[in-house]
């Protein structure tokens, strides 16, 4: 197996970002640019890396500010910035990109993201102006109409608490109802998979096992907020091949119907090409699942059929600013 570490400057100024590749023997079909979720690391999706690697895909990731090897201080974890981090987690993904494409010109670069990661690939798809080549969300949910009342809400415990601060309240908020379909929960993480091994590790993981910050929670809701915005949406060029994968019994994905009424609204926008695929039984983490060998194959699947396929998207008018901010929406 043949890996690449690498460094770069994030957008919060004094932190760095770490990644790493993973580079196929032989020919390459393309790149896939991972984002991973929250209280999460690239490390952790090692498995499904080197099957993308074996099929002849460069997979490559950078852990997020406050997250995995990019973290500085211990206490950092689940924190971005004081200031607009969700915008700079997004900045430090089109960063990598830039940097993946650098090293490898001409070669296919496909964004994917799993839960808080899908909504940093959303966000990046529509307000970044990049030649990607397809999008994989991962874990990702419909519009909730709870998500402006949170990012509110964590922005006040914030302001009164800290940034830092770590509130009982707002996790409640977030994952309080999510074992409601799961007879006898051993813990308020079983939601995440069926398979105990990786709840137990998820428990014992000292970088995923803490509650995220209120700045990160602020962070959080606003990009689930503003990425199922349909003004949003609507500057994601239409000719972007994206694939939609989620469990059925993921709460996140409102047990399937959040993804397919996501679907939904990608084809009633005129996107030419959105797949939804979910799996029966499975839960939130699909990477780490119980039939996690069927999600590496259909996903692989996807980028197969897409490796040959010319892309060549439509961006809207205005490409002045990097970013789109759709506070008053």
């Amino acid at each position: 197996m043949i890996t690449e570490e690498f460094t770069f400057p994030s957008s919060e100024e004094g932190e760095h970002i770490y990644g790493r590749m993973y580079l196929p023997y032989g020919e390459i079909k393309g790149i896939v640019q991972f984002a991973h979720g929250m209280c999460d690391y690239g490390d952790r999706y090692e498995d499904f890396f080197r099957e993308l690697m074996d099929c002849g895909y460069v997979a490559a990731f950078s852990d997020h500010l406050g997250h995995g090897r990019s973290l500085g201080d211990p206490e950092d974890l689940g924190y971005f910035s004081a200031r607009e981090g969700y915008r700079k987690v997004v900045d430090d993904f089109a960063k990598c990109y830039d940097l993946l494409d650098e090293k490898f010109p001409g070669e296919k670069h496909y964004v994917m993201g799993h839960s808080m990661g899908s909504f940093i690939v959303r966000y990046f798809m529509a307000a970044c102006r990049r030649n990607m080549a397809g999008a994989v969300l991962m874990g990702t949910s419909a519009p909730n109409p709870l998500a402006g009342i949170g990012s509110a809400l964590a922005g006040a415990v914030a302001l009164i608490r800290g940034g830092y601060y770590r509130s009982p309240l707002l996790e409640k908020m977030a994952f309080g109802s999510y074992n409601k379909r799961i007879e006898e929960p051993r813990c308020l993480w079983d939601w995440l998979s069926r398979d105990e091994n990786a709840v137990a590790g998820f428990l014992e993981d000292d970088l995923r096992n803490k509650t995220f910050t209120a700045s990160g929670f602020k962070d959080l809701f606003y990009l689930v907020r503003a990425v199922n915005l349909t003004s949003f949406i609507d500057d994601t060029p239409k000719e972007l091949p994206i694939l939609l994968t989620s469990g059925e019994e993921d709460p996140l994905g409102n047990y399937g119907k959040g993804i397919q009424k996501l679907e939904d609204m990608f084809h009633s926008m005129n996107f030419r090409d959105v797949e939804c695929v979910l799996f029966p039984g499975a839960r939130h983490e699909l990477c780490h699942e119980k039939n996690r060998a069927e999600v590496y194959e259909t996903i692989i699947d996807w980028l197969n059929r897409h490796a040959y396929q010319k892309v060549t998207l439509t961006f809207p008018e205005d490409d002045d600013a990097s970013f789109f901010d759709f506070e008053d929406e």
